[in-house]
């Protein structure tokens, strides 16, 4: 028994020895890499939390709970905006889940207001599992969930935020103390679990696979589903563009923010100049189109920029929602082709700033728009399979014209500050980028300027009351506050140049002056200035700022030829 004994210890601190060795060739090699929480959410520029993404979404959405003398299912996750309700179903009682990212939050509480005028409307109970930010994967681990809740429909509206390349880490790496703490933990939590990371080649095939697992699922309880597509702002939020110091580029910016179009257009053949930049080339093309008032070879370049520009920020493309109708034709669901119904429904048959708050997040009356689409693809459900889920007709519906969506917006933009958090999604957005101006970035000042431009002339008035409005946003970086502070002059440049490029001189001097005071080693407030001044006709003032930008900036030399 000594014996059997003593092997087994000589056997137990072999093992514990060759661990040992292993564990410090890991830690010499400095493999596998380990990136801390916080610094996933930094490359992968995820926020709020760890927690919300990677953590959370394993534990169920809901917990059964005892209030009020009865059982209900309450929401457990951070950020929901769900409701309680019963766990016994009432009879007769109507019950309608919706799935998806912050898109289809907006669209659950349009939707509860759209319902609000029919007179089943207190027998339906709509519940939005919707999270900010969930891509289809996510999306699909919910779905699983509800289906133990009793739904009579699942509505399923996805597809803007299957861009992100990490879409699980390896929770025994990060949910275990002992596996985080160990490389030789780490190293087995990867090989037993695994992170999933997607390229960007194989987003659409890692979407289709996530929704039709869900939708097969749904549809083998005999659930109906309605999936809708997704629209987006198709022409005014341009992709990345050129650098400001690249001469090549400036004749045709100049020229194209001077409206004269043709120009532009001319400017834009130039062989070679533009192999860099296709996308955002195609899209001032398009824009030029559209203002010379050709839609059609606006829309296709529109598309091409849309499709090609992969991935763009949390927007859905046009091919994926060609994607979006295969699978519901093919897995017999019912199809709300919102996308289709936002281009027959604006001018032109361009989306654009009328319809949306930046990329794809909805204004008040295009989420009732959006509404309108479901409930149109659920009165398909009711006649087709002869199932009345939502009752007699609703007084919005069939009412849903361009004019009416434009009233909509104007009675409900003071009640909901429309114009005050437009701005501060301008300002943030400045916030964001740590880098020069960005002509995506000046997009969503010029959406200020045309909405209401005696706002962005009051901005330097409204800065502590923005700053407590980006604090206040759980999405904000965690850097925001600071960066506020050092980027001001940057947002002072943005509004600056967009009343340079409305023929607004004055009030665009009055802020590249202010913004050349809060920060003078900066070079962009001397470059707009000087190109303010070069519109003006005073030749000596924009030399004069022109050569404190190449001061700063050696790239700029070529300033000294204009």
């Amino acid at each position: 028994m000594k014996k059997i004994i003593s092997r087994t210890g000589a056997a137990v601190l072999g093992v514990v020895m060759a661990c040992g060795i292993f564990e410090i060739s890991l830690r010499i090699a400095k493999w596998p890499p380990y990136q801390t929480p916080q610094q996933v959410l930094e490359s992968e520029n995820s926020y709020p939390s760890f927690d919300y993404w990677y953590l959370d979404i394993y534990e169920d959405f809901f917990k059964k709970v005892h209030r009020d003398s009865e059982w209900v299912y309450e929401p457990r996750r951070k950020e929901h905006q769900s409701r309680s309700f019963s766990v016994r179903k009432k009879t007769g009682l109507k019950r309608i889940f919706i799935l998806g990212g912050s898109v289809a939050q907006q669209v659950s509480y349009a939707l509860n207001e759209y319902l609000k005028s029919a007179d089943s409307f207190k027998q339906l109970e709509l519940i939005s599992c919707a999270m900010a930010g969930y891509d289809s994967y996510r999306v699909r681990l919910v779905g699983n969930e509800i289906m133990h809740y009793d739904p009579d429909l699942v509505i399923v509206i996805s597809g803007h935020n299957d861009m992100y390349r990490l879409r699980k880490v390896s929770r025994l790496k990060y949910g275990t103390a002992l596996f985080a703490r160990f490389k030789t933990g780490q190293l087995a939590a990867e090989f037993m679990d695994p992170a999933v990371r997607i390229v960007p080649e194989a987003f659409d095939a890692f979407y289709e696979k996530q929704i039709r697992k869900l939708v097969r699922r749904i549809r083998e309880k005999g659930i109906p589903v309605v999936l809708s597509t997704l629209p987006v702002n198709t022409k005014d939020i341009p992709p990345d563009s050129p650098p400001f110091h690249e001469k090549k580029y400036f004749p045709v910016r100049e020229a194209f923010h001077g409206r004269n179009y043709t120009m532009a257009l001319k400017l834009l053949e130039s062989a070679g100049i533009w192999e860099e930049w296709p996308f955002y080339a195609d899209y001032l093309r398009a824009q030029c189109f559209e203002k010379l008032g050709e839609k059609n070879k606006a829309r296709e370049l529109y598309r091409r920029v849309l499709d090609g520009d992969f991935p763009r920020p949390r927007t859905c493309p046009p091919g994926r929602n060609d994607l979006i109708r295969k699978i519901a034709e093919e897995e017999g669901l019912y199809l709300a082709d919102t996308e289709k119904r936002f281009i027959e429904t604006a001018p032109g048959g361009i989306p654009g700033w009328e319809f949306f708050t930046d990329e794809c997040h909805l204004r008040y009356a295009s989420g009732i728009l959006f509404a309108d689409e479901i409930v149109r693809a659920v009165r398909e459900f009711e006649q087709r399979e002869g199932r009345i889920i939502l009752g007699n007709r609703m007084d919005m519906e069939e009412r849903m014209s361009y004019s009416n969506l434009a009233e909509l917006d104007r009675s409900r933009a003071k009640e909901q500050n429309m114009y005050g958090l437009a701005l501060a999604r301008a300002v943030d957005e400045a916030l964001q980028k740590n880098s020069e101006f960005r002509e995506n970035t000046a997009a969503y000042f010029e959406n200020i300027f045309l909405m209401k431009n005696d706002l962005l002339e009051k901005i330097e008035e409204k800065r502590d009351e923005l700053l407590k409005m980006i604090d206040g946003n759980v999405w904000k970086h965690p850097e925001s506050s600071e960066r506020f502070q050092n980027r001001w002059p940057m947002v002072l440049c943005y509004a600056g140049e967009i009343f340079r490029r409305h023929g607004e001189y004055s009030k665009a001097r009055l802020f590249f002056n202010r913004a050349v005071e809060e920060d003078s080693e900066a070079w962009e407030p001397y470059f707009f200035r000087g190109l303010l001044s070069r519109n003006e006709g005073k030749r000596a003032s924009a030399v004069k700022d022109f050569r404190e930008v190449i001061r700063r900036e050696e790239k700029f030399g070529w300033l000294e030829e204009i």
